[in-house]
């Protein structure tokens, strides 16, 4: 960490070596250091912990004004603490009651009043600041003095935690699916329309759309057909989940709005007798015809830019409807088809 005016700069010894590690601060205008919460023996090179508890401090922060120096600390009882240490006095304070416990991403301002978020796992669930001996909950601080949820407006509470909803929650579907078949043009569409009672707790696409156009003819008949054509889906404007992979699971976030940009591959599926070959050009947009590209799996999750994918299916084993024509419905596990609204618009199949 660094003061405000540059004057004051934290460092540390032996950062890879937590059990040796010291922290210090150094004084540019007077070119000297100070080590905090320890003592240093300069005859024997060593390093004295000034509380006998103490074990290392870590996550360490300097105020602007660079007076105090603020962190978590672990001590021998093998709990965490924050601290403050006044660099004026050399007086250094554990904040070791109950309620500090397990709070981690310390920070201090000019006054020392300590900035710190409970649990350390999952520090932005709930934030808190110390001031005259007492932790105070910085959402109730925001809700009693100035009227703002804290939670609604930053949306910090969306960490992954399951929860139930308070009140019940209904969801309006309306679903068309109708494809069309022109000469040797395939033109498959699938649209989707939504609404939810309360986008807080599931929040949907108004619409979707997904669209699978193409061409498909013999190159040899009765031996290869061939499909030529493109892939794409499309929503409106949403707020996105987020994934969690610790946990596995999806979570609401109300930061970022996704779609309302349309996405698609190119793609060529040959199917030669019992084998599909297909070449896909994923992601062959990337923005166009918007002015940025705007794909997400998932929030904080990029979707795959533009790439080229080749693939074989080759099953060993086809059941006795052998006459049956290529098409292109069915389960999407052979072909470069796909579906980002449910079902399997595969690539071409059934041919023995």
């Amino acid at each position: 960490g660094i003061s405000a005016d540059g004057r004051y700069i934290v460092g540390c010894i032996s950062f890879c070596y937590m059990n040796d590690t010291m922290y210090f601060m150094y004084d540019r205008q007077t070119e000297t250091w100070d080590p905090i919460a320890f003592t240093y023996d300069n005859t024997g090179n060593s390093f004295t912990a000034k509380d006998a508890s103490a074990l290392k401090l870590f996550e360490i922060t300097v105020s602007p004004n660079g007076k105090w120096v603020s962190g978590a600390i672990y001590t021998v009882g093998d709990a965490q603490h924050p601290f403050r240490y006044d660099t004026e006095t050399k007086q250094l304070e554990f904040i070791n009651d109950g309620e500090s416990i397990d709070k981690a991403l310390v920070s201090i301002d000019d006054a020392g009043n300590i900035y710190a978020a409970t649990p350390a796992v999952s520090p932005y669930r709930s934030v808190y600041i110390y001031h005259d001996n007492y932790w105070y909950g910085l959402d109730e601080l925001l809700e009693q003095r100035y009227g703002i949820d804290f939670y609604a407006k930053t949306g910090y509470d969306n960490t992954g935690t399951v929860r139930q909803a308070a009140n019940p929650v209904s969801v309006m579907t309306a679903y068309l699916k109708k494809n069309f078949i022109l000469w040797k043009f395939h033109l498959d569409n699938q649209a989707i329309f939504q609404l939810s009672s309360d986008e807080q707790v599931m929040p949907l696409p108004m619409l979707g759309l997904n669209l699978r156009w193409y061409l498909q003819f013999p190159v040899v008949k009765n031996v290869m057909e061939m499909q030529i054509g493109l892939n794409g889906y499309f929503t409106t404007s949403w707020y996105a989940q987020g994934y969690n992979p610790a946990l596995g699971v999806f979570y609401n976030q109300n930061e970022i709005k996704y779609g309302n940009c349309p996405y698609y591959d190119v793609f060529v599926n040959v199917q030669w007798y019992k084998a599909c070959i297909f070449l896909k050009f994923m992601n062959a947009g990337q923005g166009w015809p918007m002015k940025s590209a705007d794909y997400f799996t998932a929030h904080g999750n990029i979707y795959t830019q533009r790439a080229f994918k080749v693939g074989i299916y080759w099953p060993f084993y086809i059941g006795s409807n052998k006459n049956k024509k290529a098409a292109s419905g069915g389960g999407g596990g052979s072909g470069s088809g796909g579906n980002r609204l449910g079902g399997g618009m595969g690539g071409i199949k059934g041919l023995n």
